[in-house]
């Protein structure tokens, strides 16, 4: 069965992502592997690999047939920009929560969101880097960069979901 944590992270994907054809083709071979058929899944039912516009056609139809997970993407874009906004030259980062909510980096910050809606955002925490590693229970962990000379996202931090307060690491404002 489709969860909605599923689709919101395949709609994340085709906004931000590169890697929507096999997220999307993975989904489907499941449910059909599950026995689900779907008008619209044959496109998926092939030996290659789908391109970009046959993955966007395999998501509407995925979002026909659950319409209450659709994202209002102007709305979502509109809230990124005016929280994240380095998001316009950094690669957006996102790990789904649950349900309809999500965190997002863009690469200084990281904002929890349900749906379009910010919920928080953090200050500015890495000199240039951060990387979500995973959400467990409820505490989000990654790693931020504070300039040291590895180049890379090193720095450990700990976000408490539900109220965006650091358990450990963001004490650094850039």
């Amino acid at each position: 069965m489709i969860e909605i944590s599923d689709l919101i992270d395949l709609q994340l994907e085709a906004l931000f992502g590169q890697m929507l054809p096999p997220k999307i083709k993975a989904l489907i071979n499941r449910e059909l592997d599950m026995g689900a058929w779907v008008d619209g899944y044959e496109e998926a039912v092939k030996q290659q690999d789908l391109d970009n516009a046959e993955s966007t056609s395999l998501l509407e139809v995925l979002l026909r047939e659950h319409p209450s997970s659709r994202l209002d993407t102007q709305a979502l874009c509109e809230n990124i920009a005016s929280e994240l906004p380095q998001s316009s030259l950094a690669q957006i980062q996102w790990l789904v929560a649950g349900g309809t909510n999500f965190v997002m980096t863009d690469s200084l910050r990281v904002a929890y969101f349900n749906r379009e809606k910010v919920i928080w955002c953090t200050h500015r925490f890495a000199l240039d880097g951060i990387k979500l590693l995973e959400i467990r229970g409820s505490i989000l962990s990654g790693l931020a960069w504070q300039g040291s000379e590895s180049y890379v996202p090193d720095e450990p931090f700990k976000i408490e979901i539900a109220s965006g307060a650091f358990l450990t690491g963001g004490n650094y404002r850039w």
